[in-house]
């Protein structure tokens, strides 16, 4: 675009001096832009303007829109996850999911980068079949019994499986839960 003033106003005109009052225009074109009006070009000069008005009324002119109903408690769980340096899910808080017939998962908290805790639940002849690791786990049963790797399991027994291991089927003949942590490292 030249720094010369125009004499009347053309489409290609127009259409820049709209996305320069949207804030579309390439950072390039306006500063480009700008250097002519800058210069004195009162046509250009003159339809920039009269977007701009444009532009700020379109911001009034949007009818608020209420939020869903559910952004205030994510918002409000998103803030006080972030809020303290501890995060406690009391034994009935939380949600149990049912991840294969007879077994359930509850998260402990959200899962980062770098690791992940959940409880498992099981019932009585419950079985979790085969399955792949891809970070490391750590597993402390809690209550019951748990068969894994040929060993029958406790409370309290803890049991590590290395990132990249298959865990054979796992399975609990009077029902358990256990705490699972699974790690990068």
């Amino acid at each position: 675009m030249s720094h010369e003033p125009h004499a009347v106003l053309t489409d290609a005109l127009r259409e820049t001096a709209a996305l320069y009052a949207l804030g579309a225009l390439p950072e390039d074109e306006s500063r480009t832009f700008e250097r002519h009006l800058a210069a004195g070009c009162p046509v250009c000069e003159a339809e920039a303007e009269s977007n701009a008005s444009v532009t700020s009324d379109l911001a009034l002119a949007a009818l608020p829109v209420p939020p869903p109903a559910t952004l205030r408690d994510k918002v409000l769980s998103a803030a006080r996850a972030t809020a303290h340096p501890f995060q406690y899910v009391l034994a009935d808080e939380g949600e149990w999911i049912e991840i294969v017939p007879g077994v359930a998962r509850k998260e402990l908290g959200a899962a980062t980068e770098t690791s992940r805790s959940y409880l498992l639940r099981a019932a009585p002849g419950a079985r979790i079949p085969m399955h792949p690791h891809t970070a490391i786990e750590h597993c402390v049963v809690l209550s019951g019994d748990l068969h894994s790797g040929g060993r029958a399991l406790g409370p309290g027994d803890y049991s590590r499986a290395a990132a990249g291991s298959i865990h054979d089927e796992i399975w609990s003949v009077s029902g358990c839960t256990f705490l699972i942590i699974e790690a990068a490292s």
